[in-house]
């Protein structure tokens, strides 16, 4: 009898050990990974900054390549304001100085500017905004406040729903894994798992235990 319950428990044993390992394997394909979002305004523009880790280059086609750290601010012009000047740039700190210049983006109406960097700011950031001869200082704060970013959960529950459908992708390395902070009224998350063909994209609640929305998009359309 005791060896009956000894065999058992290490067969347990070792599927939980199996399950564990599989959300580890899932992680490693993790190419970009949004940590925090800080916000903040001046007279003329307001601002959100992304603190990521991310591929470089960045690019969603199923592979993940090599990681860095990336601040990237998106800026909008407040409402009454003409449009910035070309060579408008973002200038901030973190171990060192860094600037960008802003890229106009038509289809959101703001601008953007990334930079990697060597390291990602805690909570919040002051950054220079420079368009022509005008400077304003904007400092810009976490929306995070308390709130743990736990991004192995969320993708874990992600897979969860997959019942298996990418453990072959994973196998042979062909996957890429998108998970970022998303802040509205409140805080979600966003899973997205890339094939070369297609995204299987997950809304999650911030206590990685509620899905709200989830859609398949085929590459190309």
């Amino acid at each position: 009898m005791k060896r009956f319950l000894t065999i058992a428990l290490a067969a347990i044993l070792t599927i939980l050990l199996c399950g564990c390992n599989k959300s580890a394997d899932y992680y490693r394909f993790v190419s970009q990974e949004r940590r925090d979002i800080l916000v903040g305004e001046s007279e003329t523009y307001a601002v959100k900054c992304y603190l990521e880790l991310r591929e470089k280059p960045f690019k969603s086609d199923g592979k993940k390549q090599e990681t860095s750290f990336a601040v990237i601010v998106k800026l909008t012009i407040k409402s009454g304001v003409d449009g910035i000047v070309s060579g408008a740039k973002v200038s901030f700190k973190t171990d060192k100085e860094y600037s960008a210049l802003f890229t106009f983006h038509r289809e959101s109406d703001d601008y953007v500017a990334t930079s990697y960097v060597n390291a990602l700011p805690e909570k919040e950031l002051l950054l220079s905004v420079t368009a022509g001869d005008k400077t304003e200082t904007i400092n810009a704060v976490s929306v995070s406040k308390d709130f743990t970013f736990d991004p192995q959960k969320a993708l874990g529950f992600a897979v969860s729903k997959t019942e298996g459908a990418y453990e072959d992708y994973a196998e042979s390395g062909n996957l890429e894994i998108n998970v970022r902070m998303i802040y509205g009224e409140k805080i979600f998350y966003y899973v997205g798992i890339i094939t070369e063909d297609k995204t299987d994209a997950f809304l999650i609640d911030s206590d990685c235990k509620t899905l709200i929305a989830r859609k398949t998009l085929t590459r190309g359309r």
